[in-house]
């Protein structure tokens, strides 16, 4: 990461700084007929700095490589469409997989407008909104006014009926997904410029793990947990843990189901 000299760079900063926070409002949907285009303001923005260091990426490596990763996914996805055909579904998938892609991406494709310092405040600022969330969506729902609650859930996504956490997104998976996200960036960017440290490195796993398992999300709590046990285990044992992914998967999952799910009353 470099220090921004241009103002073009201080704009793409700004933009990648603020769409990396405003990530945790992620159910906003305004104006809807955008659907996940405007899913979260941060996808926007995010997706606007990626375009403005377009010209800028054909200098750098890394950035490059990023750019040709996503049109290579442009690329692969014309064999489905020569053989079943172009189609509006076709489209209303591919458009905004590709947009999220990009946002997702941003931080490679922007590389050289990034500063350490700005990427840890923004995930932090993220973290925060999703406590926050986590409190007023939660915990205490009342807390939020029924005209702002409609606001930041759009498209209807402020009635919620499933009793697991999911902040101002759209719902726990949402929500977990981007809470391991922040949390592995802030633990890389704390890693940076340290001595390696196997114990430190499998600690912060470990704790990235348990968060996600408590937000109740069986996906991002497995992949996790998975990261871990491949971290551990190290190169010679990644044959035998990529075997057992699969049984590990209907394990954890048909017991989390047992948990959760009551028993039927007897008649």
């Amino acid at each position: 990461m470099t220090s921004p000299h241009r103002p073009t760079s201080r704009t793409i900063t700004t933009l990648v700084g603020w769409g990396i926070g405003l990530q945790a409002f992620g159910a906003i949907y305004r104006p809807e007929v955008l659907g996940f285009f405007a899913a979260s303001p941060g996808v926007l923005l995010l997706g606007m700095a990626a375009l403005l260091s377009l010209p800028e990426a054909l200098e750098h490596g890394t950035a490059l490589r990023a750019w040709l990763l996503l049109g290579w996914g442009l690329v692969a996805s014309l064999p489905a469409a020569l053989v079943f055909g172009w189609s509006s579904l076709y489209a209303a998938k591919v458009v905004p997989l590709l947009i999220l892609s990009i946002s997702w991406m941003a931080p490679l494709l922007c590389l050289r407008a990034l500063t350490v310092s700005m990427v840890r405040t923004a995930v932090i600022s993220g973290i925060a909104i999703s406590l926050l969330g986590y409190v007023v969506s939660d915990l205490q729902p009342t807390l939020l006014p029924d005209a702002l609650r409609a606001l930041i859930f759009g498209g209807g996504y402020d009635v919620y009926h499933d009793s697991r956490p999911r902040a101002f997104m759209t719902e726990t998976s949402h929500f977990a997904a981007l809470l391991g996200r922040y949390a592995l960036v802030l633990m890389l960017i704390s890693e940076a410029g340290r001595s390696y440290s196997a114990i430190r490195l499998l600690s912060g796993i470990g704790v990235i793990t348990v968060g996600l398992f408590l937000t109740e999300s069986k996906g991002a709590a497995l992949s996790m947990a998975v990261t871990l046990l491949l971290t551990a285990t190290g190169r010679r044992g990644l044959p035998y843990t990529v075997l057992l992914v699969p049984a590990a998967w209907f394990l954890i999952d048909s017991q989390i189901c047992l948990l959760y799910t009551s028993p039927s009353p007897r008649d």
